[in-house]
């Protein structure tokens, strides 16, 4: 069990989580959403944000990197979901 979460909790991954957590409080907050979509713009953030990272890996791309990220590709895409979402009213 320790290893598996050693696994999942790399820096890279906590990273992820972590700047995905803060676009999906800066789009809360400039889109002035109700408190009760906060859930929906984090998740929307943080999972399109770990795809972004993904396809940035798998297309090798590399134009703003902080770490082992790529922070440009997996923000657009985050930012592009979490309006999507918004405008869904989902």
């Amino acid at each position: 069990m320790r290893d598996l979460l050693l696994t999942v909790l790399t820096p890279a991954a906590v990273l992820a989580l972590v700047i995905g957590t803060l676009l999906a409080g800066v789009f809360h907050l400039l889109a002035a959403t109700k408190g009760s979509r906060l859930l929906v713009s984090w998740t929307v953030s943080v999972t399109a944000f770990c795809i972004g990272t993904l396809l940035s890996d798998f297309l090798h791309l590399s134009l703003l990197s902080l770490g082992p990220l790529d922070l440009f590709l997996p923000s657009v895409l985050s930012i592009a979901a979490m309006s999507v979402a918004r405008l869904a009213k989902l």
